[in-house]
Parts: structure tokens; C-alpha cells; sequence
């Protein structure tokens, strides 16, 4: 992205609401400079009602336009704009990452967050980094692949978590690309422990199940089952579904992107309006395992085998009994 001193000449402070003309302006800015961006609710963080949040993000001058006809926030979608941004919290969050092992002092485009956080934002290059949250210190997370971030001019109305503001760069210079320490430090994993094997499909399904339509279609139908026969609204219900989703990851090759964007799709259509892409993925980078019990995407087969089973008992009972019926009506007439 190339970004300059003359954005600023009509630049607003972050604690001042910003117009619908400006931030199209910063809008279109950011497309033409290669920034893959989506609109988001404005006063919020999350994407518009019945969009695809991240998935939506493009460069695209015809769509930018469109959507910010309307008064939108703006939103990066950091993987797609090959950018690795180290999110810091208050109150401790810069403090922690700086006293990382290997820290040397560096100069890149950082902004500042509506809370008084810091978003240090670095050229990812052919770095494939990962979203984490608190994994690489306490206070710190990490947005990159899959993963996305407000920009200036977006503005957040005052909630639970913080008050009213705006994101807004400290200064127009150009990112850098992720210096050698900062990018060991976020390709170190830790070893992530597997969810406990479903004996019962294990010994049915083996461990092959490849990211296809078909086994795709398996699971949105086995949550659909799931959801009518058991409402799922607690909050417990779904943090099981997600760990389910998230063993993809571990038993069955799927990237994170493949897993996540199946999650997602069931979360928005089973959240109807009270979704929160934002809140969803952060619990899905915490990667705890605690809550399992045994829990993984296997169990979800085993209720979609279970209900294939089910439907066809019914047809061979309903059936033989409509059969007879039929034949007792015919030899009536």
C-alpha cells in the first residue's frame, strides 16, 4: 500500500464521527493502493447483515462504490492484503510484545485502536501466518490468514468493552515487511493436543475424510440435525460444535481456512441476525481443547449415519404398512 502524507490533508481526528463521503474516500484510497477491503457495520466491528464478511473482500473499484454509498466501516482483510498485523490491547498488550525474546526496535505503519490499543501492521510476503489470539504473549493477537482488522477513518460506538472511538494511523508510512524475529516467534506453534477419537465412527469412517462438496454437505446436514433435535442455543452446545469443526484441522488435513469457513457458514445461518463474526473468531483461535469431551467432527457423522439409518427403519415400516393398507382398499371397491 502505498500510503503518503497527502491522505492526511482532509484527515479527521479519531474521536470525531467520520461523513459517508469520507470514508469512501479512504474507501476507494485503500483499493487502488491493493488493501482487499469489505464494509462493516458502521458504530461496530462486525460485517453487514447477510454479507460474507472477509470472504467479500476485494480491490474492486465498482463494488467499494457501492458499498460505501452507504455510511460503512471499513474492513481489511489482512490475508488477502498480504499483511500480518500484531494487535495489541491495553493495558499491558505493547508492553508484552516488546519484551518478547530477540525484540529489536522497528519502524512500521501502526495505528491506533478506538481503545487505546496499538495495530503494528507488517508485509506478510511469502509468510503464512496464522491468527492467534494471546499465543504469542498475553495482551497480543495476531490477525494474517483469515483474519481481519478496522481501518482509519471506521469508527466503534461505545460498548461493554470500550468506549466510543476511532481507528486512526499514527503516522502515513509504509509497512514494512515482518522482520526475521517477529516471524520465527509466529511460526513456532505449540504442539496442538488432539481431540479424543469417536470409537464408534473411527472403526466406521477410518481417518479418511477429505475437504469435498459431499462430506461438506454431510456435516451442514448433520448440524441441521443436530440444532432441530436439540435447539443448540447455549452457548456449551456451540463451543462442542466449534471444537468438532476445529479437529478437521488435526484428523483430517483441512487447513484452518477450509475448517473455519465451513464453521463460519453454519454460525451465520444458524445466528440469523444475532451473529458476531468478530466474537466467533476469536474464540476460535483460542484452540482450547478443555471442553472437549471426546468431541470431534466424527461425533457430527455419527449423528448424520444415525439419521440416514432412522429414515430408512421408517420407510420400511411405513411403506410395508402403506402397502397393505392399499391393497385393503382396492379389494374394498
Amino acid at each position: 500500500m502505498q500510503l503518503n502524507n497527502n491522505t492526511n490533508t482532509v484527515a479527521e481526528t479519531a474521536d470525531t464521527e467520520p461523513n459517508q463521503e469520507y470514508l469512501l474516500k479512504w474507501a476507494q484510497y485503500y483499493g487502488k493502493s491493493g488493501w482487499n477491503i469489505f464494509p462493516v457495520a458502521y458504530g461496530s466491528k462486525v460485517p453487514l447483515k447477510g454479507s460474507n464478511g472477509l470472504k467479500d473482500a476485494t480491490c474492486d473499484p465498482e463494488k467499494i462504490q457501492g458499498w460505501w454509498a452507504n455510511k460503512n466501516n471499513i474492513g481489511m482483510n489482512c490475508g488477502a492484503s498480504k499483511i500480518v498485523c500484531v494487535d495489541c490491547d491495553i493495558p499491558d498488550g505493547e508492553a508484552n510484545f516488546k519484551a518478547l525474546p530477540g525484540y529489536e526496535p522497528f519502524e512500521t505503519l501502526t495505528a491506533t485502536t478506538r481503545s487505546g490499543g496499538k495495530h503494528f501492521l507488517f508485509l506478510a510476503g511469502d509468510s503464512r501466518i496464522k491468527n492467534s489470539t494471546g499465543t504469542l504473549a498475553p495482551q497480543v493477537d495476531v490477525k494474517a490468514e483469515g483474519g481481519y482488522i478496522l481501518v482509519e477513518p471506521s469508527h466503534v460506538f461505545k460498548d461493554d468493552k470500550a468506549g466510543a472511538g476511532g481507528y486512526q494511523f499514527d503516522a502515513y508510512i509504509m509497512p514494512i515487511e515482518i522482520p526475521g524475529w517477529l516471524e520465527r516467534l509466529l511460526k513456532t506453534e505449540p504442539v496442538k493436543p488432539k481431540a479424543k477419537l469417536n470409537k464408534t465412527t473411527s472403526s466406521l469412517m477410518g481417518n479418511d475424510f477429505p475437504c469435498n462438496e459431499d462430506n461438506k454437505d454431510k456435516l451442514r446436514q448433520a448440524v441441521r440435525n443436530r440444532i432441530q433435535r436439540e435447539n443448540c442455543s447455549s452457548e456449551g452446545a456451540w463451543f462442542e460444535l466449534m471444537c468438532c469443526f476445529r479437529s478437521l484441522i488435526y484428523e483430517c488435513d483441512w487447513t484452518d481456512e477450509q475448517a473455519w469457513g465451513l464453521f463460519d457458514e453454519i454460525c451465520q445461518w444458524a445466528g440469523m441476525g444475532n451473529y458476531d463474526y468478530d466474537s466467533n473468531r476469536k474464540r476460535w483461535d483460542v484452540d482450547d481443547y478443555k471442553a472437549v469431551d471426546g468431541k470431534t467432527y466424527k461425533s457430527l457423522l455419527d449423528d448424520y449415519y444415525k439419521n440416514i439409518a432412522l429414515r430408512k427403519h421408517h420407510f420400511c415400516v411405513v411403506m410395508p404398512a402403506f402397502y397393505v393398507l392399499m391393497r385393503l382398499l382396492f379389494s374394498c371397491v
